[in-house]
């Protein structure tokens, strides 16, 4: 009996030691210092870029710039849900963090029954996948709605999702939505802030912007009141506290149909004017209201390109403004009207000077021509040499060059 008592002694001892070195090992774990955002179809890691092509998680390497399929499993056909790799359905966010891809994705079927009654089957996922494609896991689902953003700080994934709000109806958007933050270190996730569809209210959005250092979330909370045609759009960015969901509304806007980025320590607010379809870029402070004019642009969009805003209005007319030096390029296209049309630009990665661009051969290529079939290869660059080659910078242009730049207006 003895024998048996020491026996579990040693046993109740060995499993408390290894308990208490687990936790320790968790608690001592180091996250990245740096704040990442989820992008569409798209993601980036120290080493090269994740992307989705034909439903495949694939990888391209900064060094080789060769791609590859992002599965572990020896002779994988990546064809179905066999494969870690293969990633159906629509509206795929994606982020790289801690060794780990989050990616977020919804699956819709649709069937019509013999009185023409339609019904729709949907599966929203969450789901992280090891970089080398094994150990994959479903962190949240739910069978209507989808993941709208993401967003990695220290050891917590924080994201927004939607459901919809009673039986599914065609033409009406009535949503539930909720803002979650997952624990990396101890794999748990939970609801910080529930967003219930409030009644006169439709196609209810909440996305995370940014965070502070101060345990807070600043979301865009938007909505349409009325007809979803003619109806009032309101985006009210909120400050939301992640351990009591307290909200603090910052700024409101009607009509504008702003977007929002946030990137070390700066912040900006994108409108628009669908009347003169003129886009307005400003830089804020941390609380979304005192704002600087940095420049407006016809009919164009601005992506987000890691240090810089490129801003596109046709295959020719491009700009770049590095917002780290506050420094603009404009592309070599804007004044001739003519020539190779200048590769989309996926990121810049300036510490290790590399540019991601779609891999397509546009030579001789004019506007209103067919391009190739296929544009979803993409391809890695030196950035120095492909600035160089495309943009000049705006203090050297001249003076008939400045005139030419009628379609923006850099303040």
């Amino acid at each position: 009996m003895k024998r048996i008592i020491k026996y579990m002694a040693c046993l109740l001892a060995i499993v408390v030691i290894a308990a208490a070195v687990f936790i320790i090992v968790k608690l001592n774990k180091k996250f990245p210092d740096e704040i990442v955002y989820s992008e569409y179809m798209q993601t980036f890691s120290d080493n090269g870029m994740y992307f989705i092509n034909n439903n495949r998680l694939c990888f391209i390497d900064n060094a080789t710039g060769k791609d590859v399929v992002v599965c572990n499993r020896a002779n994988c056909e990546h064809k179905d849900k066999t494969c870690n790799a293969y990633i159906p359905g629509h509206g795929i966010d994606m982020l790289v963090y801690d060794g780990y891809i989050y990616i977020s994705f919804f699956e819709s079927e649709w069937s019509f029954g013999e009185d023409g009654e339609e019904t729709r089957e949907t599966l929203v996922t969450l789901t992280r996948l090891g970089i080398d494609g094994a150990h994959r896991k479903d962190i949240y689902s739910a069978d209507s709605g989808a993941v709208l953003s993401m967003m990695a700080v220290g050891d917590t994934i924080y994201f927004t999702a939607y459901t919809e709000h009673g039986e599914h109806e065609a033409n009406v958007w009535k949503e539930d939505n909720a803002i979650y933050a997952y624990n990396i270190r101890w794999n748990k996730l939970k609801c910080i802030k529930n967003y219930d569809y409030t009644e006169g209210r439709i196609s209810e959005g909440v996305e995370i912007i940014g965070s502070s250092d101060k345990g807070t979330l600043y979301i865009n909370y938007g909505y349409i009141k009325g007809d979803p045609a003619t109806g009032v759009v309101t985006d009210i960015i909120q400050e939301v506290n992640i351990n009591t969901g307290d909200v603090v509304e910052l700024r409101t806007f009607e009509d504008a149909y702003p977007r929002f980025f946030t990137e070390k320590n700066k912040k900006y607010i994108q409108t628009s004017d669908f009347e003169t379809d003129t886009l307005t870029m400003l830089e804020c402070d941390d609380s979304f209201v005192e704002t600087k004019e940095l420049f407006t642009a016809r009919d164009a969009r601005v992506d987000w390109l890691g240090g810089y805003m490129h801003i596109v209005t046709s295959d020719y007319l491009k700009a770049l403004y590095d917002y780290e030096e506050d420094r603009w390029y404009i592309a070599k296209t804007s004044f001739t009207q003519e020539g190779t049309y200048i590769s989309d630009i996926k990121k810049v990665d300036r510490d290790k000077n590399v540019v991601y661009i779609d891999a397509t051969d546009y030579t001789g290529y004019k506007p209103g021509d067919m391009l190739p079939g296929d544009i979803s290869n993409n391809a890695v660059r030196d950035w120095g040499v492909f600035l160089e080659e495309n943009f000049v910078p705006y203090e050297d242009l001249t003076d008939e060059q400045l005139k030419s730049l009628t379609w923006i207006d850099i303040k």
